[in-house]
């Protein structure tokens, strides 16, 4: 991926096809790493779009850093995978809209 271009390179696509093949066993870890790779993505539509708006909601970097929680007895695994899912099914809507823009690029 070089600065000169907001096009999706062969890295980008392996990056989203491993946080597709991300282990159920662990779902805190799966979440963490499908909400990065999720912002990478957002990252990716809002360069290549131009929109400030996508920018000011995504920040100026980095999001802040959290420190790790173990989950509440009260949130069920079933809640995580849900949410892993759901990740999933925006990181996928993204990359079909990336692989559209990376047509105007060639």
């Amino acid at each position: 991926f070089s600065g000169d271009s907001v096009c999706l390179d062969r890295s980008d696509l392996d990056l989203y096809q491993a946080a597709l093949r991300i282990d159920q066993k662990s779902p805190e870890a799966s979440l963490s790493k499908l909400l990065e790779e999720k912002r990478r993505l957002l990252q990716r539509v809002s360069a290549k779009l131009g929109e400030t708006a996508v920018n000011a909601v995504l920040g100026c970097g980095a999001p802040p850093v959290r420190p790790q929680r173990p989950p509440e007895e009260s949130e069920a695994p079933s809640d995580l995978r849900s949410l892993c899912t759901n990740l999933r099914d925006g990181i996928e809507r993204k990359r079909t809209l990336l692989e559209q823009l990376q047509l105007g690029c060639g």
